[in-house]
């Protein structure tokens, strides 16, 4: 139901004291008013407009005794041009990537595999195909193509830039392992019987 009438000063510390909220000790009590009795109001037409309820809000709530604004802060400034923003964030990113050494790819540079590092993956590889061709025993390609699988794998893992060097390097150890199992499946048929 929607109250017609603002309440008195009475109401609102009654309504007050039902919710919890308390006047500040310093404050002087209300008042008190003879009571007006209500008139008799007329019956009124229902109009579509929303009416406004009066409530308590925080700014009618008293303060407690001990309370001090905490947020005194100043107006902002005003924001800075789109340019000097883009020259700021230049600037970080530059200090940012930049090193002793005054390279700003070091970062990158750690994350690709060093060619040295490369040979000894590749040499194995290739090593693998030969042997796996030539009279030697048959375990000296398998041991060559674990050597370099272990090799390929930390390329893997620890290069991201060097990924593809990983990839190239799985295809050639895979076909090794398939063509020469098949070069050297006789010697295991023969030794089988």
């Amino acid at each position: 139901m929607i109250p017609t009438q603002k309440k008195n000063q009475e109401e609102l510390a009654a309504l007050r004291e039902e919710h919890g909220v308390f006047q500040p000790p310093n404050s002087a009590p209300p008042t008190p008013q003879p009571p007006t009795a209500p008139a008799p109001q007329e019956p009124r037409e229902i109009k579509s407009k929303k009416r406004r309820i009066h409530t308590l809000r925080k700014v009618e709530l008293p303060l407690a005794p001990a309370y001090q604004v905490q947020n005194k802060t100043s107006i902002p400034q005003p924001r800075h041009d789109i340019a000097d923003v883009a020259e700021a964030r230049r600037r970080a990113a530059i200090a940012e990537y930049s090193t002793a050494s005054g390279d700003p790819a070091a970062h990158l540079k750690k994350l690709a595999a060093h060619p040295v590092l490369l040979i000894f993956a590749y040499l194995p590889a290739f090593l693998a195909i030969y042997t796996a061709w030539s009279t030697f025993h048959f375990i000296t390609p398998i041991s060559l193509i674990f050597v370099s699988g272990l090799l390929t794998a930390y390329i893997f893992w620890r290069k991201k830039r060097s990924r593809h060097h990983a990839a190239i390097l799985l295809i050639i150890l895979v076909m090794t392992l398939v063509f020469g199992g098949i070069h050297y499946a006789p010697y295991f048929s023969t030794y089988a019987t």
